[in-house]
């Protein structure tokens, strides 16, 4: 036997190998699905169950990034969350103008101004700064994106000692002084979505697991 026939060999041999494989992968999970006795899902529509778990699996990302608009999320929607993100991860605060909420509600929120105060107007105190890690990114195309991370000094932009927010001043023996209006947890939502609950001795409920 030839060269050239051993290697048309070894080729029709894979091409026939990757073309049954699908078929004998669909095939060990039926009769996997089908013989199993823990979900009937899957023991009455076997392989057609699967997609029914992936798709309540991927549900929640499913819904944050295709169907609820940027403002619909609780407790905080993407357009907060975003702007928590950049801010901290980017250490910047410049975005396009304009706003997609509706300023005239009523309620809570941080609102867009249109003459912001500058820098050195405003009452913070940056004496001592502060040594964080930023994402720079070098490159950021429609398919590739090429970011690293740097080291920086930067401002903390606390208040002043006159302007600071004193909690528990007249019932704590050392009172807490709130120096940073704005933070951000450690932990993410998601994260704290998925932890299981947990009853305090009072009776009120912690997070609840995600069904």
């Amino acid at each position: 036997m030839s060269v050239n026939t051993t290697m048309l060999a070894i080729l029709l041999v894979l091409v026939l190998a990757m073309i049954a494989a699908p078929f004998l992968i669909v095939l060990y999970l039926w009769r996997k699905d089908r013989h199993q006795r823990e979900h009937s899902v899957l023991r009455n529509f076997p392989i057609l169950g699967k997609v029914r778990y992936i798709l309540e699996e991927v549900g929640p990302e499913m819904r944050q990034y295709l169907f609820l608009n940027d403002n619909e999320a609780k407790p905080l929607s993407r357009n907060d969350y975003e702007a928590a993100v950049i801010s901290g991860k980017y250490k910047s605060r410049i975005i396009g103008f304009g706003s997609e909420r509706d300023c005239e509600r009523g309620g809570f929120y941080l609102q867009n101004v249109l003459y912001p105060t500058n820098r050195n107007e405003l009452r913070i105190d940056n004496r001592e700064t502060v040594t964080t890690h930023l994402y720079h990114v070098e490159e950021d195309n429609l398919f590739t994106r090429k970011e690293r991370i740097i080291e920086r000094d930067v401002g903390p932009y606390l208040l002043t000692e006159e302007d600071s927010i004193v909690i528990g001043r007249q019932t704590c023996r050392e009172p807490f002084q709130l120096r940073g209006l704005v933070g951000q947890s450690a932990m993410s939502l998601a994260r704290s979505a998925r932890m299981p609950s947990r009853r305090s001795p009072s009776g009120s409920a912690g997070p609840r697991e995600r069904g």
